[in-house]
C-alpha cells in the first residue's frame, strides 16, 4: 500500500535524525539517554541500557528492510561501545552519568582548540563547547578519521560513573537486542546465548527470578512483571534463533509464574506486594512491561498452539480496550499485542535446518507478525493458531504465501 510506503520513508527519515544528530554519540557509538531540545542537537548525556537496546533491535530491523549502511553501523558500533563500557562477566551494567567531576557533558564534548587540532571545523553549541552533530543525511567525508583523532582526545578524560546494578529485565532487554543483531554478524547470537546463561545463573534461584543485584552478592529483590516479560521475550528470541526446547520450557514456566504473581481477576499488577499498582499500556522510557507481557502471551499462544493461553490473552485485552482507543499514541506495544490477536500471527514450521539455512530470508518477511517453529517434515508449513493455509516444497513459495494468504 502506498500508505504503508510513505510510513516507512517518515521512520527511515526519523532513524536518519536519531543516528546523524546529537542524540547519538559519534565517537563511542551509542544513544544519548533523550535530546533537550528541538532539533535533537543537545542531548542529556546519560546512556541507559534499555535505551541502546530496544535501538540496537529497531535500527536492525531497519537495516534489514532498506539495507542502509549507517544502520548497519549504528547497530555495530552501539553494541561495540556496550561492550566497552557496560559488559561484566557475561552481564551489564545499566547505565552511565551525564557528568564528569559535576561538568555536564565534559567527557562526551569538545573545545574548539580540540577541534581545530584535527583539521575540522565545528561551531561551538553547548556551553562554550562543541557536541558533535552530523548536519546531513549521511556521514560526511573524513568522519572515521575525525572520529578516530577525538577517540584519542576522550581518551586523556575521565569516563562519567558507571552505575553497576545488574538489572534482569534491562539485561534482558539486552539480549534480545543481540539475538535480533545476528542478522548483521552471528557472533552476536553467541554472545547472546552466553549472557542467557549467565543471567539465569545470577537472578534465577530456586525457582525464583529476582530483580537486581550487584556483581559478587546474592540478589534479594524478587522479580517484577517487567523482568518476567523481558525474560520470556528473550527466551523465545533464543529460541527462533537455535530451536532449543528448553527455551520454550523456560518461558512456559516463567509464565505460569508470572501469572501467579501478577495477575489477579482479570488484571496485571507490576509487582506481587501489598502495594498493588496495576501495571499501564504507556510506553514510557522503554515498553510498557504489561504490553510485552502480552505480547509474550500471544507468541507462546501460536507457538504452543495453546487456546488457554490465547483465552489468558482475549481477556487481559478486553480489559484494555478502553485503554488502547484512549491512548494510541502512548501505547504502541499494546496495539502490537492487539494486532497479533486480531490478525493472527504465521507460524513457518520445517526443519530445524531448513529455518537456520533460510534466517536471513524469514527475518526479511514482510508480514509482521511471523514466527518460525522446529518440527520433523521437510516441507514448509504455515499456520496460524486454528488453521494451517500453506504447505510448500521451498522457503520462497512459503514466504509468498505468509505475506499473501495470511490476509484472507
Amino acid at each position: 500500500m502506498a500508505g504503508d510506503e510513505e510510513l516507512k520513508e517518515y521512520s527511515y527519515e526519523m532513524l536518519d535524525t536519531m543516528a546523524l544528530r546529537g542524540l547519538y554519540d559519534h565517537i563511542d557509538g551509542g544513544f544519548f539517554r533523550y535530546s533537550v531540545d528541538a532539533a535533537w542537537e543537545i542531548p542529556h548525556f546519560e546512556k541507559m541500557l534499555y535505551s541502546q537496546s530496544e535501538l540496537i533491535s529497531v535500527y536492525t530491523k531497519a537495516y534489514i528492510y532498506s539495507n542502509k549502511k549507517l544502520y548497519k553501523d549504528v547497530v555495530v558500533e552501539t553494541i561495540d561501545m556496550l561492550n566497552k563500557r557496560y559488559k561484566k562477566d557475561d552481564l551489564f551494567y545499566g547505565a552511565s552519568d551525564a557528568d564528569t567531576n559535576h561538568i555536564e557533558g565534559e567527557y562526551f564534548t569538545f573545545t574548539s582548540k580540540e577541534i581545530a587540532k584535527t583539521g575540522f571545523a565545528f561551531d561551538e553549541n553547548f556551553e562554550g563547547k562543541i557536541h558533535l552533530n552530523v548536519y546531513g543525511d549521511e556521514r560526511p567525508n573524513g568522519y572515521y578519521k575525525l572520529r578516530e583523532k577525538l577517540s584519542k582526545v576522550r581518551a586523556t578524560k575521565e569516563y562519567p560513573f558507571i552505575d553497576k546494578k545488574i538489572n534482569t529485565a534491562w539485561n534482558s532487554l539486552a539480549i534480545e537486542a543481540l539475538y535480533n543483531a545476528a542478522y548483521i554478524d552471528k557472533k552476536y547470537a553467541l554472545q547472546a546465548e552466553l549472557h542467557l546463561s549467565k543471567l539465569e545463573e545470577l537472578m534465577f534461584y530456586r525457582g525464583e527470578l529476582y530483580h537486581q543485584t550487584i556483581l559478587g552478592l546474592q540478589p534479594k529483590q524478587k522479580g517484577l512483571l517487567e523482568d518476567y516479560s523481558f525474560y520470556i521475550s528473550a527466551l523465545i528470541s533464543g529460541y527462533e534463533y537455535n530451536y532449543d526446547e528448553r527455551k520454550l520450557d523456560f518461558a512456559e514456566y516463567l509464565l505460569a509464574k508470572a501469572k501467579s504473581k501478577f495477575y489477579k481477576k482479570g488484571t496485571w499488577y507490576l509487582s506481587d506486594d501489598s502495594m498493588k499498582i496495576k501495571a499501564g499500556s504507556k510506553d514510557k522510557y522503554y515498553t510498557s512491561a504489561l504490553s510485552k507481557m502480552l505480547q509474550n502471551i500471544a507468541k507462546l499462544a501460536s507457538l504452543k498452539a495453546s487456546f488457554t493461553y490465547e483465552k489468558l490473552l482475549v481477556k487481559s485485552l478486553d480489559n484494555l480496550k478502553s485503554e488502547l482507543q484512549e491512548k494510541q499514541a502512548d501505547a504502541p506495544a499494546l496495539a502490537t499485542a492487539y494486532l497479533m490477536q486480531k490478525l493472527n500471527i504465521a507460524t513457518l514450521k520445517s526443519q530445524k535446518s531448513n529455518l537456520q539455512d533460510g534466517y536471513k530470508q524469514i527475518k526479511a518477511i514482510k508480514y509482521p507478525y511471523t514466527l518460525t517453529k522446529s518440527a520433523k517434515y521437510n516441507d514448509y508449513l504455515s499456520c496460524t493458531i486454528r488453521r494451517c493455509f500453506s504447505k510448500e516444497k521451498t522457503l520462497q513459495a512459503a514466504i509468498n504465501a505468509i505475506d499473501s494468504d495470511i490476509r484472507k
